[in-house]
């Protein structure tokens, strides 16, 4: 009898962590991001400022999925000049904290394209990943920041970001 108890106790806390709330549902946003390249086995390491316009889906109080296109901005130095664009698709895990405060981490995939004046044009599909903390005011506005990583092979490129979203 406990521990049929138990694990009807254990369901139903598992069942609770996936019930839609008042907090699920539809938003956008955009956000002004800061774009690091690290171009490997190259002497090319620059930044730049670009755009992100991003829309999403909270389907659950602590899941949801998450498109997003990145203008990365032009990056240049001396030699080369590189334009970054891309779209990507993540999932986005949510934690609470307390009644403004979310964090969350996100992963998914990122299709990109490069044009540069040394290295021709590039595309491909790779693993993105990222963590950011969003502050909601009166349920449907929020001020959120960034930090993503587009996992490349022969780069690294880092996004910081701050931008505001709408929820609906």
């Amino acid at each position: 009898m406990k521990g049929t108890l138990g694990v009807a106790v254990v369901l139903v806390a598992a069942l609770m962590l996936f019930a839609p709330t008042s907090d699920a549902g539809i938003y956008a946003g955009a956000s002004v991001t800061q774009t690091a390249l690290d171009v490997d086995d190259v002497d090319f390491d620059e930044d730049d400022t670009g755009l992100k316009v991003f829309g999403g889906w909270t389907f659950f109080k602590f899941l949801g999925l998450e498109a997003s296109y990145y203008d990365m901005g032009s990056l240049d130095n001396n030699s080369d000049s590189v334009d970054l664009t891309a779209f990507g698709l993540v999932a986005r895990g949510i934690l609470p904290v307390g009644e403004h405060l979310e964090l969350f981490a996100k992963a998914g995939y990122m299709a990109w394209d490069s044009e540069s004046s040394s290295f021709g044009d590039n595309d491909d599909t790779d693993l993105t990943y990222g963590v950011g903390a969003a502050w909601v005011f009166g349920g449907h506005i929020s001020i959120r920041a960034e930090y993503e990583i587009l996992d490349v092979d022969e780069a690294d490129v880092d996004l910081f970001s701050l931008g505001a979203a709408f929820r609906f």
